[in-house]
């Protein structure tokens, strides 16, 4: 089990994880699929060209900073991009539900900046105060990330004509 300390600093909002990815284990069945597209569609450096390939950048850029980093980023770009085109992908979803954890992390960072905020306007330079606003990453959650990354390859997969 990964268990983060918070400091003012870094803030993780990914505090545990008792749950786990097949595609960060590289065992889901589109783990390969994910690649190639990956490598055909997403620049080294900067946007896709695409709009499907920028769908897929942004799920995947939110996959490794949860799996990597403990989601100690500020992902609300990735976040926020996914949910205003996830009607893009939402057909390939195999639990509907599955967005709300999208909306849920969203919600976290959003927290995590205003506490971040107020900590820095904050007068008293000895603020030993902690956010405590992190989640573990459930076995749940995990699979609900899963499924959003599979629907995004899907339909990425489906725009280029595999």
């Amino acid at each position: 089990m990964y268990q983060a300390n918070f400091t003012s600093t870094t803030m993780y909002v990914i505090t545990d994880y008792s749950g786990s990815s097949k595609f960060w284990n590289r065992t889901h069945e589109l783990t390969h699929l994910k690649s190639r597209l990956w490598d055909k569609l997403v620049p080294l450096s900067g946007e896709a060209d695409t709009l499907h390939g920028e769908i897929l950048r942004m799920a995947c850029r939110l996959e490794y900073d949860i799996f990597n980093n403990g989601l100690c980023n500020d992902k609300r770009e990735e976040c926020e991009y996914l949910l205003k085109y996830q009607e893009k992908f939402a057909s390939f979803l195999e639990n509907q539900d599955s967005m709300a954890l999208i909306q849920h992390l969203l919600k976290l960072m959003e927290d995590r900046q205003n506490f971040e905020n107020d900590w820095n306007d904050s007068d008293d330079d000895d603020c030993e105060e902690d956010w405590d606003g992190g989640i573990d990453l459930t076995q749940e959650r995990a699979n609900k990330l899963d499924d959003v990354v599979a629907a995004v390859v899907r339909y990425v997969a489906q725009q280029e004509g595999n």
